[in-house]
Order: structure tokens, then C-alpha cells, then sequence
């Protein structure tokens, strides 16, 4: 049975959802599942090899985790996935999945129930 706090990451994911969810197409390979995820644009400060700070934008997307179906399967984001949107004004934009700087994994749970996952993507 879930806690409160399962019961709550369950609640933020629909919210998102509702508020400011986007249908896209995740792909992987020739397989591919359409779900509402939430994106999210960050503006960071990192420091460059020059040693001055620089800013960048990162981009990502929530996931509920259960919703990430392929080929009859719940997966987890792998790099090199791709995420497809299309703009109300048409525009397709891909976004692919990987990993950020020296991370191995191209994805973080946002939770410790593991019901709900950031997933890090560069535009494609």
C-alpha cells in the first residue's frame, strides 16, 4: 500500500501533467509510446575550462515513470532515445536523450518512490 509520500509524488506527476503537459512521441529505435510529459528549461552557471563562469541552458523532461512503455515493457530513458514534439504551429522539434556532464545516466528519479523521472535532453 502507498504512503503519503507515494500517494503525493502520484499527485505532483497528474498535476504537472494537467498544468503543463505536453503530448510528445518518445522513441526508441522503431518503437515508440505517445505520453504528456512536462518539460523544463534551466539556466545554470557553470565554469568553463578557461576557468570564467558561463551560463547555460539545460533542458529536461517529467516522466511518470509507469507511463514509459515500450514494446510492452516499462523502460527506463536511455541515451540516444528521442523525444518528438510538435508546436501548435506545426513545427516539429526532437529533443534526444542524454546524459549531462559527468553523469553515467541520462535520467535522475525525482522521488524516492522512483514514480516519477527527469529525464536531461540537448534539441536534436
Amino acid at each position: 500500500m502507498p504512503n503519503l509520500l507515494q500517494r503525493a509524488a502520484v499527485w505532483l506527476g497528474e498535476r504537472l501533467q494537467v498544468a503543463g503537459g505536453r503530448t510528445v512521441t518518445y522513441r526508441r529505435g522503431l518503437h515508440s509510446v505517445e505520453l504528456t510529459l512536462t518539460p523544463h528549461m534551466h539556466e545554470e552557471q557553470v565554469l568553463g575550462q578557461d576557468g570564467i563562469e558561463q551560463d547555460v541552458l539545460s533542458y529536461a523532461w517529467t516522466i511518470t515513470a509507469s507511463e514509459l512503455i515500450i514494446n510492452g515493457s516499462v523502460v527506463v530513458p536511455q541515451s540516444g532515445d528521442v523525444i518528438e514534439e510538435t508546436l501548435d504551429s506545426g513545427e516539429e522539434i526532437r529533443w534526444e536523450v542524454f546524459p549531462r556532464g559527468d553523469k553515467d545516466q541520462c535520467y535522475e528519479w525525482m522521488d524516492s518512490s522512483k514514480l516519477l523521472i527527469r529525464v536531461n535532453v540537448k534539441p536534436r
